[in-house]
């Protein structure tokens, strides 16, 4: 639920800065693909909490998850450098990993339009 929250509120706040007359539209819609994919691993979760029968992943691999989701969330916030962290397969969520991968490209082609 506190994440459905956050994601609404962050959906709120981009779609009022992108609605500013005076914003740079471009800078705002580079993290428009961020944004979606942060989205659709919000839907995975939710359904793979959802679902009796998931697999439970070791203490290491949600490790590493976390601090990319962290590693990201650092670089959205305070425009911190991204480093691309090859993530391991997520059994029987592999969506998961690949939206990871998604923001973390992502995040890399917004600094470089900026730069």
């Amino acid at each position: 639920m506190n994440l459905s929250v956050k994601l609404n509120n962050m959906t709120q706040v981009y779609n009022a800065a992108n609605g500013e007359l005076f914003s740079d539209k471009t800078l705002i819609q580079n993290y428009y693909p961020s944004l979606f994919a942060l989205e659709e691993i919000s839907f995975m979760l939710n359904r793979a909490m959802a679902n009796e029968d998931r697999l439970t992943i070791n203490e290491q691999l949600m490790g590493e998850y976390l601090a990319t989701f962290e590693n990201i969330a650092k670089h959205l916030e305070l425009n911190t450098e991204l480093e691309i962290k090859i993530l391991p397969d997520l059994p029987q969520y592999n969506y998961i990993q690949s939206a990871m991968m998604n923001i973390q490209h992502n995040g890399f082609r917004e600094r470089d339009k900026n730069v």
